[in-house]
């Protein structure tokens, strides 16, 4: 037998069972009538038009045999609505709420809220594959935005019932959007910057325009790729990502400022980095001959000097480059040359007229007092010293200045550019000193040719990143401003979410949005949208009539919400009312509109009222008297046939009135 296949939608059986109401006549066997739970064969639909399912009956060897997948290309433009390759799909399985049984002497009543229902924290997620031999430039587009890893919820998709889902879902968005979300990691605190000798002012500020998608490369075109080059410097950044983990942000803060390896800043980016969306961004933009220079055994002078030369032609981007100046030098290395590594969010060759105009222009005694301690000018300031300044990466498209700070504290790492010289600053620590030290010692390198002339380390320095800056939400229907915890105006406070949890220095999602995301897969459009914002200022409302004390009643059946309700209105548990559609009601009415598609009779909520009096009653002792004939209910009386149940006139009818009843509406 052949598994059955579908190339497009296909329905895919399951062994599930449900909860099937199928009656019971004698009524009076408790106060209220029960439905009498049996099991049956659940057939559930699947939208997942990829996947081929096995049939449920074949046999063991067509059972064994592994499932076919339509594939299509990977390499797809960016879009916030997919999932990323690398970022766990939401399940297509269609779900249906589950009733359970309850013990209590209620009808529908008894039905689950689902404000009861509290979904797990969300964990992180990431996964790593082998560079390829050949990297295509559509790379970057493979990793398609997913929601934030900050915070993440299973992905309930949608039913038969989408209404019944969406009245839940914003309900639930409503509540959390106003009970607001703390982060003890997301504080108000400025992150540190150390500018270095070598400091210039327009390369720190410069940072990419929100929204574009920027930290992407160009697609259409192939570059080869060396593939030992890549795995080093896999290597290097899991390593230094590994480091940053180890480290928990209380014990990161206890540290010392004046002796961090790195800022708080660049520490978090450390944390948050993707290897595999680095590598695509990263390889794209060095040269062939670049990659191969780390594959030998052994550097020569010649082997710099054969680079790219900096000049119209390639240097109008923004990028890495470094210097290996030669001559009359302080020091006299076994390479010929010194080195020095640098970048540029501008442009590589205004980076370079910048260097030396201020060689040409000073001498080592008359440098300027903020670039005195810069072993790059004291050496290229010197008589008979040539600048050999070349290309070392390039993007076409703007890079978020954090990437390009960690890329270029990379290459000193690989080069070696960065040594202790003997002293420290708050841009160079000791302990920064020992970091590239045993990085660098786990890499296959050659020997370090030169003393070197970087004078501080990029990540040590820090980084003025776009998130510290207010923007648009990245949602097209949405252009919410979003903004950074210490930026927050004042009123209800709604962290923003990274929109894509492989690019922390992308763009942002407003929490509505995202919360949505994380629930269905995709962002809301406008229609859901404004349904969203009309369960979140009814949930507003709900919280501020709470806070001045007043009532919060259904607007179905005016049940007044149980002082545990307020306890618990941010955490979706005990008795509190729901924002739902707009409207406030009890978890009851609410159930069952989503269960029954119609507003719930207010005659259950007096049902519900007599069966709370009468429960009372017993406790207590007092008498339980059937309504029609004055018989008094047996004190203790179990559940079932000696028990009087509730009539729809409003009291309690005992077992014979009830009989005599029913034979004469059988008459």
């Amino acid at each position: 037998m052949t598994s059955s296949r579908r190339s497009t939608r296909q329905r895919t059986t399951k062994r599930s069972y449900a909860e099937v109401s199928e009656g019971d006549e004698d009524h009076t066997d408790d106060e209220v009538w029960r439905p009498v739970k049996s099991r049956r064969l659940v057939v559930i639909d699947s939208d997942d038009d990829l996947e081929v399912t096995p049939s449920l009956y074949a046999n063991s060897a067509t059972a064994g045999r592994k499932q076919e997948h339509a594939s299509a290309s990977a390499r797809n433009t960016l879009s916030l609505n997919a999932a990323s390759s690398r970022v766990a799909r939401p399940s297509s399985t269609r779900r249906r709420p589950v009733i359970p049984d309850t013990d209590d002497e209620l009808e529908e009543d008894a039905l689950l809220s689902p404000a009861r229902l509290v979904t797990p924290g969300r964990e992180q997620e990431h996964a790593s594959a082998s560079a390829p031999n050949t990297l295509s430039l559509d790379v970057a587009s493979s990793h398609i935005a997913g929601p934030s890893s900050r915070r993440r919820r299973p992905v309930v998709m949608d039913t038969d019932d989408e209404d019944e889902d969406e009245s839940i879902l914003l309900a639930e968005i409503a509540a959390e959007l106003a009970a607001g979300i703390e982060d003890e990691e997301d504080s108000d605190e400025e992150d540190e910057f150390f500018p270095g000798p070598d400091y210039v002012p327009e390369d720190v500020l410069t940072d990419v325009p929100d929204n574009q998608g920027s930290s992407s490369v160009p697609s259409g075109t192939e570059t080869q790729v060396n593939q030992e080059f890549a795995q080093k410097l896999r290597d290097l950044l899991e390593d230094m990502s590994k480091w940053a983990k180890a480290i928990e942000y209380r014990e990161f803060m206890a540290m010392p400022e004046d002796d961090r390896p790195v800022t708080k800043s660049s520490w978090r980016l450390l944390r948050a980095i993707d290897i595999d969306f680095l590598l695509d961004l990263y390889l794209p933009g060095i040269p062939l001959e670049v990659q191969e220079l780390f594959v030998k055994q052994e550097w020569t002078l010649a082997d710099f000097l054969a680079l790219q030369e900096i000049g119209e032609h390639n240097g109008e981007e923004p990028g890495l480059y470094a210097n290996f100046p030669t001559g009359d030098l302080e020091h006299a290395t076994s390479a010929g040359c010194e080195a020095y590594v640098g970048s540029t969010a501008v442009q590589i060759l205004k980076r370079k007229m910048q260097h030396l105009a201020i060689s040409l222009r000073h001498t080592v005694e008359s440098l300027p007092k903020g670039h005195r301690r810069s072993k790059h000018y004291r050496t290229t300031c010197r008589d008979n010293v040539v600048c050999n300044f070349r290309k070392l990466a390039g993007f076409k498209r703007p890079i978020a200045h954090g990437y390009l700070i960690l890329l270029e504290s990379i290459f000193m790492v690989l080069l070696g550019t960065y040594n202790h010289p003997g002293y420290t600053a708050k841009w160079a620590t000791q302990s920064s000193y020992e970091l590239v030290r045993d990085i660098r010692a786990k890499l296959d390198l050659p020997t370090i040719p030169w003393k070197g002339l970087n004078a501080a380390w990029p990540l040590r320095q820090g980084f003025a990143s776009s998130t510290r800056k207010s923007s648009e939400c990245c949602n097209p229907a949405c252009k919410t401003m979003t903004y950074p915890r210490f930026m927050m105006p004042d009123g209800p406070k709604h962290p923003r979410a990274i929109a894509n949890s492989l690019d922390p220095l992308g763009g942002f999602l407003c929490r509505r949005c995202d919360s949505y995301r994380e629930r269905r897969g995709v962002l809301p459009d406008n229609a859901t949208l404004h349904k969203l914002v009309s369960n979140y200022l009814t949930e507003t409302a709900k919280s501020e009539m709470r806070q001045a004390g007043q009532p919060v009643i259904c607007e179905n059946c005016g049940d007044v919400e149980a002082a545990d309700g307020a306890l618990n209105s941010a955490k979706g548990g005990g008795a509190r009312h729901i924002a739902s559609n707009g409207k406030i009601r009890c978890p009851a009415c609410d159930t069952y509109l989503r269960a029954c598609k119609k507003e719930r009779d207010p005659a259950l909520a007096a049902k519900k009222a007599i069966l709370d009096r009468v429960k009372a009653d017993r406790a207590a002792g007092i008498p339980i008297v059937c309504i029609y004939c004055g018989a008094i209910e047996e004190r203790g009386a179990p559940r079932g046939r000696k028990r009087f149940a509730v009539v729809p006139e409003g009291g309690m009818q005992c077992k014979n009135c009830y009989q005599q009843m029913l034979r004469r509406s059988i008459r």
